[in-house]
């Protein structure tokens, strides 16, 4: 006992706390190993009780496995931090053997769920870990649909808008759209939604018209671009992903969801058809030459 204690001194000067790895070795000494020993004694009752005595004055030491799960997690993080300057360890990196995104993501989901130790959520929060990024990723996407709201009016609200940034921001309405319909957003999350001008969790109030700004968004782009804004990924000059929205028009037809009108519309378009073709200068070929 003398030798453990003596060198788990060490070892919590140095590195800053009392958990050690399994396998960690100090001085040829199986460290890791006595102290797993020592915890597994004492919990079936087999350590002597001026051993435990001892051991229970070292600063951090915990018997629990739970407990000293939570301080090995914040050991390693707190070192990751001191090396990298940030909480942000990448997945597979391990740090004194403790893979720590793994171990960031199940805190977080322990978060959610309402079971996470106090003690851990404590110190990750300490750390700078933040334990709710889904709530601030939603803040920062609403942030964005409001300005393109105060700026492009309800054409933002468009499925295929896309902020000057880059930013999918009607894509996202449309997503938060559905899950308001389906009573899968928070009260909060609802009051801050349909306090934007002209919100409706029912796109097909506002769709036709909706419909018609992309058709001619796609109709100048193509008396500009020809068939190459038929592509995917074409975006008109005001952030509309026209070549998206063509490619949905096409799936829509194929599962009769247009209405008539709407496929006459389309229909007359230059360059349109109903199955996607390359553009010609995308549609080069090499051949091989004679010789």
């Amino acid at each position: 006992m003398n030798t453990l204690l003596l060198l788990l001194n060490r070892f919590a000067a140095r590195e800053g706390h009392t958990v050690v790895p399994q396998d960690y070795i100090e001085d040829g000494y199986p460290l890791g190993r006595e102290v797993a020993d020592v915890r597994t004694a004492f919990a079936a009752g087999r350590l002597p009780p001026d051993d435990a005595a001892r051991l229970a004055q070292l600063p951090g030491w915990s018997w629990g496995p739970q407990r000293n799960k939570t301080a090995e997690t914040l050991a390693a993080l707190w070192s990751y931090r001191s090396r990298h300057g940030d909480v942000s360890p990448p997945r597979g990196h391990r740090e004194n053997g403790v893979a720590l995104a793994s171990r960031i993501t199940q805190a977080r989901r322990a978060f959610q769920d309402g079971t996470i130790d106090p003690e851990l959520q404590r110190g990750l929060t300490d750390l700078g870990v933040d334990l709710n990024p889904r709530s601030r990723g939603w803040q920062q996407s609403f942030q964005q649909l409001a300005a393109a709201v105060n700026t492009f009016g309800q054409a933002a609200y468009s499925d295929g808008f896309v902020d000057k940034d880059g930013n999918r921001v009607g894509r996202w309405a449309t997503v938060q759209r559905y899950r308001q319909r389906r009573g899968e957003l928070d009260a909060a999350k609802v009051m801050m939604l349909e306090a934007l001008p002209g919100w409706s969790k029912r796109v097909e109030l506002s769709g036709s018209k909706q419909w018609r700004r992309m058709f001619n968004a796609l109709a100048g782009e193509l008396s500009r671009h020809g068939e190459g804004a038929l592509r995917y990924g074409h975006l008109s000059d005001d952030g509309l992903e026209v070549g998206r929205w063509a490619c949905q028009q096409r799936s829509r037809h194929r599962a009769r969801e247009l209405r008539p009108e709407q496929v006459r519309a389309l229909a007359q378009l230059p360059h349109w058809s109903w199955g996607y073709r390359q553009p010609q200068w995308e549609n080069r070929t090499l051949r091989p030459t004679g010789g």
